[in-house]
């Protein structure tokens, strides 16, 4: 858990908390040549009127109408090993689809849909 304050706010707007977790559960299986991770990675941070990006300027400013954040960002994720090969998928951004209404990362910027990632890493060697 995060806790930030700044007395300069009319500079630079950050949330009062921000936290991050992940739980997972680890097993080994078919006599240790497969590790198996499956768990969640969970992100939060407390609302409020963050700064706001003008690309033409491509510069921050603030702004007083929307409030992003308050929201938790959660993913799942399954990984399992084996032997030189780690494959990885991942359900992010869960929590958009059990909403009705749109949040923002950034005002004006709506946060990525959820969506399933693949990733296959295979480290190949000369035996």
């Amino acid at each position: 858990v995060h806790h930030q304050w700044t007395d300069r706010s009319r500079i630079f707007r950050v949330p009062d908390f921000s936290t991050s977790a992940t739980i997972w559960f680890e097993k080994t299986l078919f006599d240790a040549s497969l590790l198996l991770k499956m768990g969640l990675k969970g992100h939060y941070f407390t609302p409020y009127k963050a700064n706001t990006y003008n690309p033409s300027l491509a510069e921050f400013y603030l702004q007083d109408e929307t409030e992003i954040g308050g929201i938790p960002l959660i993913d799942a994720f399954v990984n399992f090993q084996i032997g030189s090969m780690n494959a990885n998928i991942q359900c992010q951004n869960l929590v958009y689809q059990l909403t009705s209404h749109p949040h923002y990362f950034i005002p004006d910027y709506l946060s990525q849909v959820g969506f399933i990632k693949f990733s296959l890493i295979w480290k190949l060697s000369n035996a």
